[in-house]
């Protein structure tokens, strides 16, 4: 463990020579620790890494230097290797993902793998299922640090015939913790979510409903009756629901949102 220490400490040195100089040299050492045997499988021989273009050294020296931050935070007893089924993937991915949020994602897995204390809660599935996140996917996790539902509603005008329209189909609350630049694909957003196993579709809702009807005020429920009840529609009816985190989705939380 030594050797592998020291060699991860001299690949880093090699990445980013300006940035670990001044390093202090137990957060070195944790890191070496910590990335040892993952360094052994990625980046040996040093030499090898002349084959890396200059733009990947540049942004998985910053990466790194996001984990380091986080390592930082772990009591160094309490900092272990990191499991290669874990490590070796992440890395990988540190080498070219440059969005903000998704590095936030990978490097805090990393550094749940690198604990004592938190390593129970890294799953091998969860390095997949950051890389099938968009950005702001990851931006509605990361809201989801101390809720548990998305809240639904759907909007419908019912026909003076049997059926209905759907005006608006599963307008949500996200708005509320996470700033999308994209609020159009909600939807397909939280339909991957639910793929992914870290969310799950429930027709249930809560007693409460104002936080159902501020959704539907947001997305024209009054002008859609002014403008639409009585020339085209019978009515105008709501269907409520909510997506609620899986046990798996929370455990995803727990080791890769902070």
């Amino acid at each position: 463990m030594i050797k592998e220490t020291e060699t991860a400490v001299e690949v880093f040195k090699e990445l980013a020579p300006e940035v670990y100089k001044d390093v202090a040299k137990p957060s070195l050492q944790a890191m070496g620790k910590a990335l040892g045997n993952v360094i052994e499988l990625v980046a040996l021989p040093i030499s090898g890494l002349n084959y890396w273009s200059e733009k990947a050294k540049i942004l998985i020296a910053h990466n790194l230097d996001v984990y380091r931050k986080k390592l930082d935070q772990i009591e160094p007893e309490k900092v272990q290797p990191v499991a290669q089924e874990i490590g070796v993937p992440i890395f990988e991915k540190l080498r070219y993902t440059a969005n903000k949020d998704l590095v936030e994602m990978f490097t805090n897995l990393l550094a749940s793998a690198s604990s004592f204390d938190s390593m129970p809660s890294v799953h091998p599935a969860f390095v997949d299922i950051i890389s099938r996140l968009s950005p702001e996917e990851a931006k509605i996790l990361a809201g989801m640090k101390r809720r548990s539902t998305v809240l639904w509603c759907t909007i419908k005008g019912m026909l003076y015939s049997k059926g209905y329209n759907i005006l608006k189909d599963h307008a949500t609350d996200i708005d509320v913790f996470a700033d999308l630049t994209f609020k159009e694909n909600e939807v397909a957003y939280m339909s991957n979510l639910v793929g992914l196993g870290l969310f799950v579709e429930k027709q249930e809702y809560l007693t409460e409903n104002s936080y159902y009807d501020a959704i539907c005020t947001k997305n024209g429920i009054e002008e859609m009756k002014a403008t639409l009840v009585p020339s085209k529609y019978k009515t105008i009816k709501v269907e409520k629901g909510l997506y609620e985190i899986t046990p798996f989705g929370k455990m995803f939380l727990k080791a890769c949102v902070r």
